[in-house]
């Protein structure tokens, strides 16, 4: 496993288009998230839910603070996923690095 910080993971996003995961519950994705981030919660991952990821191009993790990321990405390795990193820190560390963040909010009828 290779960690990245959220500093290097943000240039990777403005050199090109990336998939980056977030293992969070949903409300935790909904309340904050990196930019450009896709929530499957760790308790999701499963080959049936990433069946649509291709195995052999990079795929970066974020949960939290860094813990579900790194569980994350040792299940996805054992279903086959090549290229893997971690983002060190996670979420927090995104956040206080003052990089693009994004919020779900709820409808209201």
């Amino acid at each position: 496993m290779v960690n990245v910080t959220p500093t290097q993971l943000r240039e990777k996003q403005q050199a090109g288009t990336l998939i980056l995961i977030d293992v969070r519950a949903p409300h935790e994705y909904a309340s904050i998230h990196a930019q450009g981030a896709q929530n499957i919660p760790l308790n999701e991952l499963h080959p049936g839910r990433v069946a649509h990821l291709d195995r052999h191009q990079p795929l970066y993790v974020i949960c939290k603070s860094g813990g579900r990321s790194q569980m994350a990405v040792h299940l996805l390795h054992g279903m086959g996923f090549k290229v893997l990193f971690n983002v060190a820190g996670g979420t927090d560390a995104w956040a206080a690095s003052g990089l693009p963040i994004e919020r779900v909010h709820a409808l209201t009828r």
